[in-house]
Protein backbone atom coordinates (compact mmCIF):
# COMPACT_ATOMS: atom_id res chain seq x y z
CA UNK A 1 0.00 0.00 0.00
CA UNK A 2 2.80 2.41 0.86
CA UNK A 3 4.61 1.64 -2.40
CA UNK A 4 1.44 2.28 -4.42
CA UNK A 5 1.05 5.70 -2.81
CA UNK A 6 4.74 6.47 -3.53
CA UNK A 7 5.63 6.91 0.12
CA UNK A 8 9.26 6.39 0.96
CA UNK A 9 10.11 4.64 4.19
CA UNK A 10 13.03 6.16 6.03
CA UNK A 11 15.21 3.91 8.18
CA UNK A 12 13.09 0.89 9.08
CA UNK A 13 10.60 -1.13 7.11
CA UNK A 14 7.05 -1.66 8.30
CA UNK A 15 7.62 -5.23 9.50
CA UNK A 16 10.55 -4.15 11.68
CA UNK A 17 8.60 -1.16 12.99
CA UNK A 18 5.71 -3.40 14.07
CA UNK A 19 8.12 -5.79 15.78
CA UNK A 20 9.72 -2.91 17.67
CA UNK A 21 6.32 -1.66 18.82
CA UNK A 22 5.93 -4.65 21.10
CA UNK A 23 4.45 -7.26 18.81
CA UNK A 24 7.13 -9.77 19.81
CA UNK A 25 8.37 -10.47 23.33
CA UNK A 26 11.96 -9.52 24.06
CA UNK A 27 14.45 -10.62 26.70
CA UNK A 28 15.77 -8.14 29.26
CA UNK A 29 19.54 -8.48 29.54
CA UNK A 30 20.44 -5.72 32.01
CA UNK A 31 18.95 -2.75 33.85
CA UNK A 32 20.65 0.39 35.12
CA UNK A 33 19.12 2.88 37.57
CA UNK A 34 19.95 6.58 37.33
CA UNK A 35 22.34 7.48 40.21
CA UNK A 36 20.43 10.68 41.14
CA UNK A 37 16.86 10.09 39.90
CA UNK A 38 15.84 6.53 40.86
CA UNK A 39 12.64 6.81 38.80
CA UNK A 40 14.76 6.83 35.61
CA UNK A 41 15.75 3.35 34.42
CA UNK A 42 17.58 2.11 31.33
CA UNK A 43 16.88 -1.43 30.13
CA UNK A 44 19.12 -3.29 27.66
CA UNK A 45 17.11 -5.83 25.68
CA UNK A 46 17.41 -8.03 22.61
CA UNK A 47 15.34 -5.41 20.75
CA UNK A 48 17.33 -2.30 21.73
CA UNK A 49 17.57 0.11 24.65
CA UNK A 50 14.48 1.29 26.54
CA UNK A 51 14.14 4.14 29.05
CA UNK A 52 11.57 4.66 31.77
CA UNK A 53 11.14 7.99 33.54
CA UNK A 54 8.33 6.82 35.84
CA UNK A 55 9.91 3.93 37.72
CA UNK A 56 9.14 1.26 35.14
CA UNK A 57 5.46 1.88 34.43
CA UNK A 58 6.07 3.04 30.86
CA UNK A 59 9.08 2.70 28.57
CA UNK A 60 10.34 4.63 25.54
CA UNK A 61 12.39 2.86 22.89
CA UNK A 62 15.39 5.20 22.75
CA UNK A 63 17.90 3.07 20.82
CA UNK A 64 16.63 0.58 18.24
CA UNK A 65 20.07 0.03 16.69
CA UNK A 66 21.02 0.45 13.06
CA UNK A 67 21.47 -3.27 12.42
CA UNK A 68 20.37 -6.59 13.89
CA UNK A 69 23.64 -6.97 15.81
CA UNK A 70 23.60 -3.41 17.11
CA UNK A 71 19.99 -3.78 18.24
CA UNK A 72 20.93 -6.60 20.62
CA UNK A 73 21.99 -4.69 23.75
CA UNK A 74 23.80 -6.77 26.36
CA UNK A 75 24.59 -4.23 29.08
CA UNK A 76 24.01 -0.60 29.93
CA UNK A 77 25.60 1.45 32.73
CA UNK A 78 25.18 4.99 34.00
CA UNK A 79 28.38 6.75 34.98
CA UNK A 80 28.27 6.96 38.82
CA UNK A 81 29.19 10.66 39.10
CA UNK A 82 27.91 12.04 35.77
CA UNK A 83 24.52 10.53 34.87
CA UNK A 84 24.61 12.18 31.44
CA UNK A 85 27.27 9.63 30.46
CA UNK A 86 25.85 6.23 29.55
CA UNK A 87 27.87 3.21 28.42
CA UNK A 88 26.19 0.62 26.18
CA UNK A 89 27.47 -2.79 25.11
CA UNK A 90 25.87 -4.33 22.02
CA UNK A 91 26.59 -7.32 19.79
CA UNK A 92 28.20 -4.85 17.38
CA UNK A 93 30.43 -3.02 19.83
CA UNK A 94 30.76 -0.57 22.68
CA UNK A 95 28.99 2.79 22.58
CA UNK A 96 29.03 5.96 24.70
CA UNK A 97 26.37 8.63 25.17
CA UNK A 98 27.12 12.02 26.70
CA UNK A 99 23.51 13.24 26.74
CA UNK A 100 21.80 10.67 28.98
CA UNK A 101 21.20 8.09 26.25
CA UNK A 102 19.64 10.17 23.47
CA UNK A 103 22.55 9.68 21.04
CA UNK A 104 25.35 7.13 21.07
CA UNK A 105 28.80 7.16 19.47
CA UNK A 106 31.54 4.57 19.15
CA UNK A 107 35.08 5.03 20.43
CA UNK A 108 37.51 5.33 17.53
CA UNK A 109 40.87 3.69 17.00
CA UNK A 110 40.14 0.47 18.88
CA UNK A 111 38.80 -3.03 18.25
CA UNK A 112 36.25 -2.33 21.00
CA UNK A 113 34.15 -0.25 18.62
CA UNK A 114 33.02 -3.42 16.79
CA UNK A 115 33.63 -6.20 19.34
CA UNK A 116 30.59 -7.96 20.83
CA UNK A 117 30.56 -6.32 24.28
CA UNK A 118 29.16 -8.50 27.06
CA UNK A 119 30.14 -6.59 30.21
CA UNK A 120 31.02 -3.06 31.34
CA UNK A 121 32.44 -2.38 34.78
CA UNK A 122 33.34 0.99 36.29
CA UNK A 123 36.02 0.94 38.99
CA UNK A 124 34.47 2.00 42.33
CA UNK A 125 37.71 3.67 43.44
CA UNK A 126 38.06 5.79 40.28
CA UNK A 127 35.10 6.30 37.88
CA UNK A 128 37.52 7.26 35.09
CA UNK A 129 38.68 3.63 34.96
CA UNK A 130 36.30 1.49 32.89
CA UNK A 131 36.61 -2.15 31.89
CA UNK A 132 34.85 -3.85 28.98
CA UNK A 133 34.51 -7.61 28.53
CA UNK A 134 34.05 -8.78 24.95
CA UNK A 135 34.19 -11.93 22.87
CA UNK A 136 37.71 -10.93 21.77
CA UNK A 137 39.16 -10.23 25.22
CA UNK A 138 39.08 -7.43 27.78
CA UNK A 139 39.72 -3.69 27.41
CA UNK A 140 40.47 -0.88 29.87
CA UNK A 141 40.05 2.87 29.66
CA UNK A 142 41.84 5.16 32.10
CA UNK A 143 40.18 8.38 30.87
CA UNK A 144 36.43 7.74 31.13
CA UNK A 145 36.08 5.94 27.81
CA UNK A 146 37.89 8.23 25.35
CA UNK A 147 40.81 5.86 24.75
CA UNK A 148 40.99 2.10 25.25
CA UNK A 149 43.74 -0.46 25.65
CA UNK A 150 43.49 -4.20 25.09
CA UNK A 151 44.46 -5.80 28.43
CA UNK A 152 43.52 -9.45 27.92
CA UNK A 153 43.82 -11.56 24.79
CA UNK A 154 44.54 -15.24 24.25
CA UNK A 155 45.42 -17.01 21.01
CA UNK A 156 42.58 -19.53 21.40
CA UNK A 157 39.27 -17.92 20.47
CA UNK A 158 37.32 -19.80 23.12
CA UNK A 159 39.48 -18.28 25.87
CA UNK A 160 38.72 -14.71 24.83
CA UNK A 161 35.06 -14.64 25.94
CA UNK A 162 34.96 -12.25 28.90
CA UNK A 163 31.36 -12.22 30.07
CA UNK A 164 31.79 -10.50 33.45
CA UNK A 165 34.35 -8.40 35.30
CA UNK A 166 34.46 -7.67 38.99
Amino acid sequence: LLKKKHFRLIGMNLKLMLNLRGMEPTSVNFTSIHPVEPQTILVATAMGLYKSRDGGIGFDHIFPGRSLKERHCNIVRYHPTDPNIVYLGTDQGFMISTDGGDKFARPTGTQLSTARTKWIEIAPSDPKVIYAGTTIGAFRSMDGGRTWRWIFYETLNTQNYVISIS
